[in-house]
């Protein structure tokens, strides 16, 4: 299914004044060169029209180029490059690439096609990857998908509006480790735990757990909790009209709101297997008044494992909802899984999904699809991830990007592998276990887009959950066993610890 979208286009007024000693380059016309005074910032001004065109500054260690494609705007439209003093200090970890942000303002109020900036970095690059392109979001920045040209020395962004951009590094072996976040009694069996940040403001992490309330595990609270704050019960802020099921989500916007959703199972035909599976949404947690809303609504089989496994969340940087999810097939035997967001007619076929479906959307608005599913190669079973780099692109295709070997787990524990996320920059990131047939045990690595796998050497157990932030760097969450125990029935159990560290 194909999609268009239109770009809203942020606008500053373009004052008059004298314009830098510059090269503007733009099939729309070139304005006359004036040099500025000593000391003031350089500018670029010229015009582009509906054919396209190219606009130049030069500055000292290369050329500043916005670029536009034919349709972009649909009349003459008068731009400008201005560099300014980085309006905000540069994200923990990176380091701004130069003296200068840059703001590009332009006379239109939206895009039709997206825009390209390319800046110039220093050569000799050894990771061009760690190099992002972000642009200013009130007091955050925001990273844009951006692709190096080590060769040129250049590394492009594309962007569908207009504000501050900057280039920025982050140091080849950048990590940071937390150490321990929370301890809790889990119940025994799979740990609840998921993690998801997606444009969120703050740039740190947020996750929600589930509780044992009873000895029975009959009954789990809900939880919440991110950097730096206590945990904040959910349980009693949920919808009630059925029984909740698994693990609520969490995903963060461009404006820093935290939206939660979960699943309810209801019966409204007792002593029969045919339930609903609803979703519900509240769209910001630190709203006590945010009142939670059914978004979605499917068949379901009663009695189904790990609920958990049939739908995932998110949300784009404007807050709207997306979501994946399977449903049961009795006539064919199957699962098929699915995409939709409030926008879509009709839910959208994800084809050859094995696993959990996971979505993520990144910066531009575009849909990211990743599923695992279980295949024999030369004879070991082993897990594949694929990844669809647009869901709406009825020309993506899906793509292999991690293989690892199961050891002697079964192909329909798929998910309990691998995690995956990707960033408003549009890479993405994945933790997964790998089964060492040499050592029989599982080693466990973190890879991004462009990169090598890296062991995380501070994994022994379990499976480590991964979210990505507003600046493309990944958080990685991971749990492990402590000497507290406490009693279900007659089992003793171990509290469990879980870890946080940053790639």
């Amino acid at each position: 299914m194909s999609s268009s979208h239109r770009h809203q286009l942020y606008v500053k007024l373009v004052p008059p004044g004298i314009v830098g000693a510059i090269l503007i380059c733009a099939l729309g016309g070139c304005p006359t060169e004036n040099p500025p005074p000593n000391g003031q910032p350089k500018s670029a001004s010229g015009t582009v029209n509906a054919t396209g065109g190219t606009l130049t500054l030069q500055v000292d260690n290369g050329d500043i180029t916005v670029t536009f494609p034919a349709g972009a705007v649909a009349g003459q439209v008068d731009v400008k490059i201005e560099e300014v003093a980085s309006p905000l200090a540069a994200p923990d970890g990176f380091a701004l690439v130069g003296q200068y942000a840059y703001d590009v303002t332009a006379s239109a109020a939206e895009l039709d096609e997206i825009v390209t900036i390319t800046f110039p970095i220093p050569g000799g690059i050894s990771a061009a990857s760690r190099y992002r392109v972000m642009y200013r979001n009130g007091d955050n920045w925001i990273a844009l998908p951006s692709s190096v040209d080590a060769t040129a020395g250049t590394i492009t962004a594309q962007t569908n509006h207009f504000t501050t951009f900057a280039p920025f590094q982050q140091p080849n072996e950048f990590s940071i480790v937390t150490g321990e976040i929370l301890t809790y009694q889990h119940g025994g069996g799979f740990v609840d735990l998921s993690c998801f940040v997606s444009g969120g403001r703050s740039g740190d992490w947020h996750l929600n757990f589930l509780t044992l309330t009873d000895d029975q595990q009959t009954a789990r609270d809900s939880w919440y909790i991110d950097n730096g704050a206590d945990a904040v019960q959910l349980t009693e802020r949920l919808a009630t009209n059925g029984d909740i099921t698994g693990l609520p989500r969490t995903a963060v916007d461009a404006s820093g709101r935290v939206h939660l959703a979960y699943a309810v199972i209801r019966n409204d035909n007792p002593g029969t297997d045919a339930c609903e599976l609803e979703i519900w949404h509240i769209s910001d947690i630190a709203d006590a008044n945010a009142i939670a809303e059914r978004i979605f609504t499917t068949d379901y089989p009663c009695g189904t494992w790990l609920p958990d496994l049939s739908w995932f969340f998110t949300v784009d940087a404007a807050g709207g909802w997306h979501l994946a999810y399977k449903t049961w097939h009795e006539d064919e035997n199957e699962w098929k899984a699915w995409y939709t967001n409030p926008g879509l007619a009709e839910p959208v076929p994800l084809e050859h999904v094995q696993g959990l479906p996971r979505i993520a959307v990144d910066g531009l608005g575009r849909v990211h699809l990743a599923y695992a599913s279980g295949t024999w190669i030369d004879g070991v079973q082993q897990i594949q991830l694929w990844h669809v780099a647009d869901v709406l692109n009825d020309g993506a295709t899906a793509e292999a990007i991690v293989t690892v070997s199961a050891g002697s787990a079964w192909f329909q524990s798929v998910d309990q592998f691998l995690y995956f996320g990707v960033g408003p920059d549009a890479r993405w990131h994945v933790a997964y276990k790998d089964w060492n047939a040499d050592t029989e045990v599982f080693d466990y690595f973190y890879q991004a887009a462009g990169e090598n796998p890296v062991a995380l050497t501070e994994i022994e157990d379990g499976v480590p959950r991964l979210c990505v932030d507003m600046y493309g760097r990944a958080h990685i969450v991971y749990s492990v066993n402590t000497a507290e125990t406490y009693m279900i029935g007659e089992n003793v159990l171990s509290k469990v610890a879980l870890y946080h560290l940053v790639r």
